[in-house]
């Protein structure tokens, strides 16, 4: 039981973070939102791309915290790449580098 309230608290956290991060970003916009390098460890593969679509956006950015709630597992490949900041973890600093970069506050990870 308290699992699951965390989870639920760490979803509505990670929820309001995303809103904010896009309420102050309106009006700033990113053109190419493929500009992210590539990640080193597997060639044709882009940092942040959560999806593996070939598109970093802000979706990417809700998987990482729907996996940080518990609600979704990633693969290892999802792993990779959701380690925007490259420090070995997959936490909310990851989703918010990707918010930032969807919403032209940073243009690289």
């Amino acid at each position: 039981m308290k699992k699951r309230i965390l989870s639920v608290i760490i979803a509505i956290c990670l929820l309001l973070t995303f809103a904010l991060t896009t309420a102050f970003a309106v009006g700033n916009t990113n053109s190419d939102d493929t500009k992210l390098s590539l990640d080193a460890e597997e060639p044709g593969f882009l940092t942040g791309d959560v999806d593996l679509d070939g598109v970093v956006a802000s979706k990417d950015a809700v998987m990482i915290q729907k996996y940080l709630a518990g609600i979704i597992d990633f693969d290892d490949m999802q792993k990779s790449v959701a380690d925007t900041n490259g420090d070995g973890k997959i936490n909310i600093f990851d989703a918010t580098r990707i918010q930032k970069y969807v919403a032209g506050v940073i243009d690289e990870f």
